[in-house]
């Protein structure tokens, strides 16, 4: 099931940044079709249009929607704020640090180096 989601969202991401060849493909796999039922120009072979008008209607839409993703939403769909706790403003007394008592500090020789070499050596 996993594996069927993560194909589903990589196909997705993939169909997504390739739009214009997705269209390109599309028009390359019904070009028969494409060139009888749907081109403006059918009713002059002269031009030889063979269905790039079509195409390039596509082409247009296709780059009109990749414009209207790159476009910056407006603020109110950007954020939402959700609350979730009731906003109470803590006021906190000022903590005067020269209020500590500052206490003489004595080495007691509780670090020895001696257990170091124990420590970092080689392994065996």
């Amino acid at each position: 099931m996993k594996k069927i989601l993560l194909l589903l969202a990589l196909s997705g991401i993939l169909l997504n940044a390739f739009r214009k060849e997705v269209v390109l493909l599309e028009y390359y796999a019904n070009k028969d079709f494409i060139k009888r039922v749907l081109c403006i120009n059918t009713k002059r072979p002269e031009m030889h249009c063979d269905g790039k008008c079509y195409l390039m209607t596509k082409l247009k839409a296709a780059e009109e929607a990749e414009k209207q993703a790159k476009m910056p939403m407006p603020l109110r769909d950007k954020h939402l704020d959700i609350q979730l706790f009731c906003p109470v403003v803590f006021q906190y007394p000022a903590f005067d640090f020269k209020a500590i008592p500052v206490l003489p500090f004595s080495y007691d020789g509780i670090f020895h180096p001696g257990f170091l070499p124990a420590l970092l050596r080689p392994p065996a």
